[in-house]
């Protein structure tokens, strides 16, 4: 993101990716490239140990930690202080996103975000991957989860205070590699108390900042009747809308 080509009131796009990608992502660049169309500055958070990033200490990222990215807005909004802020998060990114906003409420210094085909209830939308087509995309997510985790291994071995390791690059569902890895990391006594504490729709109604969340009525993580449901959800706050 370069400052000098742009007025300092240029808007800012900051851009959170899914699960296991990173800014070299065909949706990444798309979005950062519309956004320079439109005269504005994109610039994207990539998540520990993510595109081809290297750990600097043995922790990745997960569903609920929102520090890295509100670190990185704040340093945005410190290098770039007439500039409005905007954001937009897909999948994980938007999960993050949204539980971000809502931790923040009035405090937030984004002028508006948007979430995409955010999964919101963490354990209904794993939940859903036992159906239908869920099984193949769960396979696929973590596939990715077990590469990233396989690439930092010799840093997260390091910390020497978790068991089985071993076991970590024989998951092959995302919950399995959330029980056998994340969860740990975090300190949860539970994948279940990981994913209520990581899910972002009981934050949504504490946000300040306008939010716009898309997501398609046929989105097969959705439980039944989720969008309905998230959208009763969102009329407790005027801010938030689906």
């Amino acid at each position: 993101m370069r400052g000098g080509r742009h007025p300092a009131n240029t808007a800012v796009l900051i851009i959170l990716h899914g699960l296991s990608g990173g800014s070299q992502e065909s949706y990444i660049k798309s979005i950062a490239c519309c956004a320079a169309m439109r005269g504005m500055r994109a610039v994207v958070i990539n998540n520990r140990g993510c595109a081809g990033a290297s750990l600097a200490t043995p922790q990745a990222y997960s569903a609920a930690w929102t520090k890295d990215v509100r670190t990185a807005i704040q340093h945005i909004r410190d290098t770039h202080p007439e500039a409005p802020l905007l954001a937009v998060g897909y999948s994980l990114g938007a999960n993050i996103l949204a539980k971000c906003c809502g931790e923040d409420g009035g405090a937030s210094p984004l002028t508006a975000a948007c979430v995409v085909s955010n999964p919101y209830d963490i354990t209904a939308s794993n939940d859903m991957m036992r159906r239908g087509l869920g099984p193949i995309y769960d396979r696929v997510l973590c596939q990715g989860l077990v590469r990233t985790f396989k690439k930092h291994f010799g840093m997260f071995a390091k910390r020497g205070d978790l068991p089985d390791w071993g076991r970590v690059g024989d998951s092959h569902t995302v919950l399995e590699f959330d029980d056998r890895h994340t969860r740990r990391v975090y300190g949860y006594g539970s994948v279940e108390e990981y994913y209520e504490d990581a899910s972002s729709s009981a934050h949504l109604p504490s946000v300040a900042v306008p939010l716009l969340c898309l997501v398609a009525d046929d989105d097969f993580l959705l439980p039944r009747g989720g969008l309905d449901s998230y959208r009763r959800l969102n009329e407790r706050n005027p801010r938030v809308v689906t």
